[in-house]
């Protein structure tokens, strides 16, 4: 990589390349230009189009795991801690500098960065959130709607999707 990563996010796209984005390169200095591996070459490139110190910056955590999901374009969709966004991330293999916008509001920015998110189906994400909410984000359509409330708050956990459809939150 063309910079150090403590906390990124990696999301393998439709084409077999992989995302890397978020993170930080030191406590005080955030990642703020994603970049895209592509293991048939062994090469990454930076998405300069998609560099953005205000989404991914040191001061809210923005660096720290960006949950991130491929949606019905094969755009990488994410949203991340201490912010209400949600965002586009095109690294179309046509597009070599990349591109970042924000298309939606998660609304409240009460996702933290050590709650956990999970795809139910493709375009459809369940994600945790403070004070015990639950959405689920359409990453094709970019909404998001209030679902019932967990029973407890569930920090530093995992969701997973079981093979009948429910999920399960561990940790």
């Amino acid at each position: 990589m063309s910079q150090d990563r403590w906390y990124p996010s990696l999301t393998t796209m439709t084409d077999g390349r992989m995302l890397v984005h978020g993170g930080r390169i030191s406590k005080t200095e955030a990642a703020t230009t994603p970049e895209i591996y592509n293991p048939s070459t062994n090469t990454f490139t930076q998405l300069t189009g998609a560099k953005s110190d205000e989404v991914y910056n040191i001061a809210n955590k923005g660096w720290y795991y960006p949950r991130t999901f491929i949606n019905a374009s094969g755009k990488a969709v994410f949203f991340k801690g201490n912010n209400d966004g949600l965002y586009e991330l095109n690294v179309n293999a046509n597009n070599k500098t990349g591109s970042l916008t924000k298309k939606a509001s998660t609304s409240g920015g009460d996702f933290r960065f050590y709650y956990p998110a999970v795809q139910l189906e493709p375009g459809k994400v369940l994600a945790f959130k403070d004070k015990k909410k639950v959405q689920i984000i359409d990453t094709n359509k970019f909404t998001v709607e209030n679902v019932s409330s967990i029973p407890n708050t569930r920090i530093w956990s995992d969701a997973t999707l079981l093979a009948d459809g429910k999920v399960v939150v561990t940790g």
